[in-house]
């Protein structure tokens, strides 16, 4: 199973890509645990308690850009990967 985090302050750009994402991993066969946050404090508190193999991260958000959330991430999860 592969576990993704769809990260953006845009309800409706989360609810875009968590269509993409279930359609890839439906066409490809592939399990996955597919979960939503809206900026990059709830990210941070939510990969306090649970794992990500995979984060798509909107790079513009209020307070914390993407940028800097990927930075805090990187240290203590450095197989993730983000994009």
């Amino acid at each position: 199973m592969i576990r993704i985090v769809i990260c953006d302050d845009q309800e409706e750009d989360r609810n875009e890509a968590g269509i993409l994402v279930r359609e890839s991993a439906r066409k490809e066969r592939v399990e996955i645990r597919l979960d939503f946050v809206e900026n990059g404090t709830a990210l941070l508190e939510y990969l306090g308690e649970r794992e990500a193999d995979l984060i798509l991260l909107d790079i513009e958000m209020p307070g914390s850009t993407g940028m800097e959330t990927a930075e805090k991430i990187k240290p203590f999860l450095p197989n993730v990967k983000i994009i």
